[in-house]
């Protein structure tokens, strides 16, 4: 039986938590995590345009 072994009790048995076997992937990587990162990036700069165009349509007003 082939898993990851801990130690456990006082005179330093050991027992095995789980016998299953990585596939050697992440599960969040990659195109996925590109993805989020350039919609999320889109999002930044949307709102970075809104802002700027809302203060330049914006009467000034101070000079009243």
């Amino acid at each position: 039986m082939t898993g990851v072994k801990v130690p456990a009790g006082v005179l330093g048995g050991s027992v095995v938590i789980s016998t299953h076997v990585a596939s050697g992937t992440l599960p969040f990587t990659g195109i996925a995590l590109g993805l989020y990162a350039a919609v999320g990036f889109t999002l930044l700069l949307t709102g970075i345009a809104l802002r700027v165009v809302s203060r330049a349509r914006r009467p000034n007003t101070i000079d009243a």
